[in-house]
C-alpha cells in the first residue's frame, strides 16, 4: 500500500479568483506545453479551479470603442468559460466574499462564496478581482439614472440598456457637416469629427443631459465617447457635461496632454465643470456642497437625465473584511515584487485590486496585462516548490520555506492612449511626449 501511495501523483490545488487580465494569461497558458510539462515532471496532478462571477470578463482598453459604438459587446469581452473548457480548468460561477489561510505546515486555506456552504480548499491562491467604486452616497447607488464604471461588466450591460427608452422617437432628418479641430501642430485634426448631424441642428432638438463625474483619463474618454454615440449612433443631441472635484483634468498625463484635450472639449462643447465635488444626488440633480469661506457652505445642483461616475476606485471592500491580507488604506492587497501578498507565501495578486510595495504604479491596464507572465511563472516555480517539499519525508524549515521566485519590476513610463470617440486619439509617454491624430487610435 506503501508503494501504491508513492506511484500515486501528488496532488495540488490551485484557486485563481477573478478573470481580470493577468489571469486571462494563466488560464491560456493551463492549456500549454509548458503547464503540461511541469505537471509531468514533478508528477504533479495539478487541479485549477477559477471563481468568477462573470463568465464574460471585458477587455478595460475597448471600453471607450464599446462606448462609442466600435466594438459589439462580444468583441469587448472574453468567455472565460470557453478558455477553461480548453485549457481543462473548472469553473466555478459564483462570488467570493471570505478566505482563511494556514501557514503551517505548508500554506494553505479556503475560499468560502457567497450564499454557499462548503469552501473550496486552496494549496496556491492568486487574486485578479479588479478594482471597486469609491464609497458614495446612497442616494447616488440607488438613483436608477447613475451608474458607476467600475465594476466594468456591470456598466457594460448597464449602457446597453440605457438609451432604450430614448430609441422610439423618429431622428430629424440628417445634416452632414464637419467640427474640424484647429490645431497649428498637424493636419491629422481637421475632419476627425464626422456627425451626421451639425451641432446647430442638434442643439435645436430636446437635448439629453448626460454627466460624467470624474476628471481622469476615463472620466474624459468617457465623455467624448458617450457624447459621439448619442450623436452619431442614435442622432440624439446631448448636453454634455464633465464634472471634476480637482483644478484640472488628467493630472497624471503631461502638460501636452492636457492642453490638447482641453482644446478638443472646448471645440466639442463639452462643458467642464471644475472644483465640483459630488455629495449626492437629488432626484435628477447632482449636488454639490463646498465651502466657500471658514463659516460658509454653498451647494450647487446639476441636472442630468444620465450620470457615469468614473472616480477613483477602492479595493473591494470583502478583501478588506474577511481575509487575513495586509491592505492598503484604500483596500488594496499589498504585495511585493514577486506578486505574492506580504507576508503570506503561497497567496498571490495582480491587476487592480493590488498595490505593490516595492514599486508602486498606477491603476492601468497595460501593468495587468504585463503582470501575466511573471506571475504565471512563479506559480510555477511555487509549485515545483511544493511538490520537492512534500516528496520528502521529514523536510526541515528552512526547506519548506518560501521558494525562490522571480522578482519582477515593472516598466516605469508607460504609452498612453486617450480615445476620443470619433476614431481619433491622443498618446502619451512619461512627462514631455504626446501625439494625436487617428493613426493613433
Amino acid at each position: 500500500q506503501a508503494l501504491e501511495r508513492d506511484a500515486m501523483p501528488l496532488k495540488f490545488s490551485l484557486i485563481l479568483i477573478g478573470g481580470g487580465h493577468a489571469h486571462v494569461y494563466i488560464l491560456k497558458e493551463c492549456g500549454s506545453s509548458r503547464w503540461r510539462s511541469l505537471c509531468q515532471k514533478h508528477d504533479v496532478e495539478v487541479n485549477v479551479i477559477l471563481i468568477t462571477r462573470d463568465v464574460h470578463t471585458p477587455y478595460s482598453g475597448m471600453l471607450p470603442g464599446f462606448v462609442a459604438g466600435h466594438y459589439t459587446y462580444e468583441e469587448m469581452h472574453i468567455d472565460l468559460e470557453k478558455l477553461c473548457r480548453s485549457s481543462n480548468v473548472a469553473v466555478h460561477h459564483a462570488e467570493a466574499c471570505r478566505i482563511t489561510y494556514d501557514a503551517s505546515p505548508l500554506p494553505s486555506g479556503k475560499v468560502f462564496c457567497r450564499n454557499e456552504g462548503s469552501p473550496l480548499c486552496f494549496d496556491a491562491l492568486s487574486i485578479d478581482v479588479g478594482s471597486s467604486p469609491s464609497p458614495i452616497h446612497s442616494s447616488i447607488i440607488d438613483n436608477t439614472k447613475i451608474i458607476s464604471v467600475k465594476p466594468i461588466s456591470q456598466f457594460c450591460e448597464f449602457y446597453l440598456r440605457m438609451w432604450e427608452s430614448d430609441t422610439t422617437s423618429t431622428p430629424e432628418p440628417q445634416q452632414s457637416s464637419e467640427v474640424e479641430y484647429k490645431n497649428e501642430e498637424t493636419e491629422n485634426l481637421k475632419n476627425s469629427l464626422n456627425t451626421d448631424k451639425s451641432p446647430d441642428a442638434l442643439e435645436a432638438s430636446n437635448p439629453l443631459q448626460v454627466v460624467i463625474v470624474g476628471g481622469g483619463a476615463g472620466g474624459v474618454e468617457l465623455a467624448l465617447s458617450v457624447q459621439y454615440h448619442l450623436q452619431n449612433k442614435m442622432q440624439r443631441s446631448v448636453d454634455m457635461t464633465l464634472v471634476t472635484r480637482g483644478s484640472s483634468l488628467l493630472s497624471e498625463h503631461n502638460v501636452g496632454v492636457q492642453e490638447k484635450i482641453k482644446r478638443i472639449l472646448q471645440q466639442r462643447k463639452v462643458k467642464v465643470i471644475y472644483d465640483c465635488p459630488v455629495s449626492k444626488a437629488e432626484n435628477n440633480f447632482l449636488v454639490s456642497e463646498f465651502q466657500i469661506e471658514a463659516d460658509s457652505e454653498t451647494c450647487r445642483k446639476i441636472p442630468f437625465d444620465y450620470c457615469i461616475f468614473c472616480t477613483t476606485a477602492t479595493g473591494a471592500t470583502w478583501l478588506k473584511e474577511n481575509t487575513p491580507f495586509p491592505c492598503s488604506d484604500r483596500g488594496f492587497l499589498l504585495i511585493n515584487d514577486t506578486f505574492q501578498v506580504i507576508d503570506h507565501p503561497g497567496v498571490f495578486a495582480a491587476g487592480d485590486c493590488c498595490d505593490s510595495i516595492d514599486h508602486p504604479r498606477p491603476k492601468a491596464g497595460v501593468f495587468a496585462v504585463r503582470a501575466g507572465p511573471p506571475l504565471f511563472t512563479n506559480l510555477k516555480l511555487y509549485i515545483e516548490h511544493y511538490a520537492t517539499v512534500q516528496k520528502r519525508k521529514r523536510p526541515s524549515e528552512s526547506q519548506i520555506s518560501t521558494p525562490s521566485l522571480i522578482h519582477y519590476t515593472p516598466q516605469s513610463n508607460f504609452l498612453g492612449l486617450l480615445s476620443t470617440g470619433d476614431n481619433f486619439a491622443i498618446a502619451s509617454y512619461g512627462s514631455l511626449f504626446s501625439w494625436q491624430g487617428r493613426w493613433v487610435w
